[in-house]
């Protein structure tokens, strides 16, 4: 069980299409930093709605994209915070930062 952290942007950088390359069930994801941004394209919420999706709670907030993450419906949106990463870190067995 994999925990695969996502930093970049979908629309910058190819980090987000090379893990879903290699992404398998029982495997999650984490979006930080500007990679938060995936969530305004239903095309990316498609893509990764098969998985454990975390982001968070500070990033979203940073972004103001609060009001976004109310509206999404077809995908389960784990919102975070610090402490609960590292948790989430230390139940999988391997996180790969891409």
């Amino acid at each position: 069980m994999i925990l695969h952290h996502i930093q970049t942007s979908a629309s910058h950088d190819n980090a987000l299409r090379m893990c879903l390359r290699y992404i398998t069930a029982g495997d999650s994801l984490i979006l930080t930093a500007d990679a938060v941004n995936a969530l305004l394209y239903p095309d990316w919420l498609n893509l990764i709605a098969p998985f454990a999706v975390y982001v968070l709670k500070d990033e979203i907030r940073a972004r103001g994209l609060e009001p976004k993450l109310a509206s999404i419906s077809n995908i389960q949106i784990n919102v975070i915070d610090d402490t609960e990463f590292v948790n989430q870190s230390l139940r999988h067995t391997k996180v790969i930062t891409w």
